[in-house]
């Protein structure tokens, strides 16, 4: 079975650093993005029903999905999860000397979601 495309790309990022690229996807019904995703091998952490938001990456490219326009704080807490993914797959190592460039992915990216939703 088809799965209807019930989500919308608010936006298209690419980090300054890394070049890794980012879809800012919202909307939808969480399991048809998530099915949709791991169909085309993203990485997608397990999502129910009431899923509200979550990332997913493959190859250096990420999705950072919300079922509706977020919270603040729902915004910098998928963020943090953006940042440390490209990190991860970058092979820098989240430690106390490489916080600093995970701050400033987590204030670069939750500044360009902000402003779009």
């Amino acid at each position: 079975m088809a799965i209807k495309k019930d989500w919308t790309l608010r936006k298209k990022l690419q980090d300054p650093v890394y070049k890794s690229y980012v879809l800012l996807w919202v909307g939808g019904n969480p399991n048809n993005v998530d099915t949709w995703l791991s169909d085309r091998g993203f990485h997608v952490p397990p999502t129910e029903p009431d899923t509200i938001a979550f990332v997913a990456g493959a190859h250096r490219v990420y999705v950072i999905y919300f079922n509706k326009s977020p919270r603040p704080e729902i915004i910098a807490h998928e963020c943090l999860h953006l940042a440390s993914n490209i990190m991860r797959d970058v092979g820098m190592e989240t430690n106390r000397f490489t916080e600093e460039a995970q701050a400033y992915l987590l204030q670069y990216f939750y500044e360009q979601i902000a402003e779009v939703l």
